[in-house]
């Protein structure tokens, strides 16, 4: 493995449990949580980011994966800057169906995709 596939396999690692952790607590399947994430403007953050790198990880691997990495990680990169240029004023829509599950599910997805890009990135 590369220096950049151990930071995909890290990241997608973290990002797996900030989603996870969270996600397992709010079943009672765990005792803790994360309580430090309740800030969404950060949560954006980190899913914009990580959304970016997806993207860009994306390009590099193989063709089976290929689209559907682009694809999600459009979608998910969509889902982070929204709230953040709603919250800096320069759009004036919302996303209504935003939580804090479906920012869990979403961490949980970008981990698993970057995941999988550490080890079929070419």
């Amino acid at each position: 493995m590369e220096g950049k596939d151990w930071f995909t396999l890290i990241l997608g690692l973290i990002l797996l449990v900030l989603g996870v952790i969270p996600f397992l607590n709010k079943f009672g399947i765990v005792s803790f949580g994360l309580n430090f994430l309740p800030i969404m403007q950060f949560v954006s953050y980190i899913i914009s980011i990580a959304a970016l790198w997806l993207i860009i990880e994306g390009f590099m691997e193989d063709e089976g994966v290929k689209i559907i990495t682009i694809i999600v990680g459009l979608i998910i990169l969509a889902i982070g800057v929204i709230p953040l240029l709603n919250s800096f004023g320069v759009i004036s829509f919302a996303i209504p169906f935003l939580s804090v599950t479906l920012y869990n599910i979403i961490f949980i997805l970008e981990g698993i995709l970057l995941v999988i890009a550490a080890f079929k990135a070419q």
